[in-house]
């Protein structure tokens, strides 16, 4: 860190130059974004950016990501940040503001005490704004309690969080039980709510019918395609997270067991992956498809080419890539069992518009052909 001579610097007429500030900011669960954890963590970077004299440069923030598995880290801002620093992208000197340490990590105590000293070891000075403290390698080295100090921190926040996770686990397992006798919880499938009592759901006026519509037109030889321009077209309520019917969302319902009123426990694994625990649990939610209806249009999925062909294609670009003229996803389209037949195609074509269509395979060439050519130190580093 540099330091400056203030007798030199009045003589000269020279002002020190103001050193550069990283504001960063995580709260574990999007609710408390509506709370007053975001607030709080703003006004005390303000405070000490003015108070300090520095200059912020950007604020980081990971809102709705926790940091107890390191979920920041592996798609938050904070990695970002510290792929930022190995790319000589943060000067050394530079202040990282965070409100404690626990901000930047609740994960093991080695991960979090790689994580603290990485960023030091880049010349990088953390400010822990809930106390005051100010960590640098100079100060660690020159005082090693401070190391001893970071290191109870880090523990008592990998413990709270190890306690946490294991208090919800133990709550779920013992809810998990009960699943043949009562709600384990409000969230049900979009056709569902819950009933007036406590342990029951009852079916939205209306869109059981519809679900039941999408297995007949199935089991009558309706592609998905076919089916969402319809209700398109007829303007029919979509409960999914889009404001249209998509292709998406039919193959799924059209797999969702739930519709027979199952309900298979889940648990949460690293990041977003869920995975299935224990047996379904039958007559857990009210059937909406009678089971030889349901299973008629398995056997049906099973037989067509395009099943085999489903899980074995990916599309690179989901999300990624839209249709110019309207703004509409590119999603991808298997016309037959040869890959070399399946296409980009918008899916503006699920609201009965026209389409633009790209053959796959030259369109993925095209784009991982030109990769090298992108700034992809600007791509990596940005704020959130």
């Amino acid at each position: 860190m540099d330091r400056y001579d203030k007798d030199s610097d009045v003589k000269s007429g020279n002002q020190p130059e103001q050193r550069e500030a990283f504001s960063y900011l995580r709260f574990s669960h999007r609710r408390q974004e509506a709370g007053d954890s975001l607030r709080r963590q703003l006004a005390l970077s303000d405070d000490y950016v003015k108070k300090h004299n520095l200059r912020l440069n950007r604020t980081l923030t990971d809102k709705g990501i926790p940091s107890f598995r390191g979920q920041n880290l592996q798609k938050g801002a904070l990695g970002a940040f510290i792929k930022a620093i190995q790319l000589n992208k943060v000067k050394p000197g530079s202040v990282l503001l965070v409100e404690a340490l626990d901000r930047l990590s609740r994960n093991q105590i080695l991960h979090q005490l790689t994580l603290f000293l990485q960023i030091l070891a880049a010349g990088i000075e953390i400010v822990t704004l809930c106390d005051g403290r100010s960590y640098t390698q100079e100060s660690i080295n020159g005082n090693p309690v401070e190391l001893i100090i970071s290191i109870v921190l880090m523990i008592r926040g990998w413990n709270e969080s190890e306690t946490k996770s294991q208090r919800v686990k133990e709550a779920w397992d013992a809810k998990r039980k009960k699943a043949h006798t009562s709600r384990l919880t409000s969230t049900c499938p979009g056709w569902l709510q819950p009933g007036q009592g406590p342990h029951d759901f009852e079916i939205v006026p209306g869109r059981g019918k519809i679900v039941r519509l999408v297995f007949w037109l199935t089991s009558r030889g309706w592609s998905a395609m076919r089916i969402c321009q319809l209700f398109n077209r007829c303007n029919l309520p979509c409960w999914s997270n889009g404001k249209t019917w998509n292709t998406t969302y039919i193959r799924n319902l059209l797999r969702n067991r739930a519709v027979l009123g199952e309900f298979q426990p889940k648990r949460r694994k690293e990041g977003d992956r869920r995975e299935p625990v224990g047996h379904p649990v039958p007559n857990y939610y009210p059937a909406v498809v009678p089971e030889p209806l349901f299973l008629r249009v398995q056997r049906l999925a099973c037989s067509t080419p395009r099943a085999n062909k489903l899980d074995c294609i990916g599309n690179l670009f989901t999300g990624f890539v839209f249709d110019g003229n309207s703004g509409a996803t590119m999603r991808i389209h298997h016309a037959g069992s040869d890959e070399a037949q399946a296409v980009l195609r918008s899916s503006a074509i699920e609201r009965g518009m026209s389409s633009n269509t790209w053959n796959y395979s030259l369109f993925q060439a095209s784009v991982l052909e030109n990769l090298e050519q992108l700034d992809w130190d600007n791509l990596l580093f940005r704020p959130r």
